[in-house]
């Protein structure tokens, strides 16, 4: 499973916030891949987690609940496409059932 974690630094002057966020919102709805963003800082990183969250793009304040956001959503997927696989094979051999 392939996943996006973005960590930007938006202090930096290079970065512009409003420009950031209008070009997540652009990889995610064009992306099949899940999307993650980190923003470490106060109140103007805040700002633009905000923002994100209105768009339905998770953001964090730290890489560390990025990460763990990112953990839950593999273990989900990975159950998930265990639950199919069970369906799909019915009474077969639970040895038929890994992933890997």
């Amino acid at each position: 499973m392939d996943i996006v974690l973005v960590i930007a630094l938006l202090q930096s002057p290079a970065l512009e916030g409003e420009e950031f966020v209008k070009v997540l919102n652009n990889i995610a709805r064009t992306s099949t891949l899940p999307l993650v963003a980190v923003m470490p800082g106060g109140g103007y990183s805040e700002r633009f987690r905000d923002k994100l969250e209105e768009l339905g793009i998770p953001s964090f304040s730290t890489p560390s609940e990025g990460v763990k956001a990112l953990k839950i959503l593999y273990e989900f997927s990975y159950r998930r496409e265990f639950v199919n696989r069970r369906k799909t094979l019915g009474s077969k051999s639970f040895e038929a059932l890994s992933l890997t």
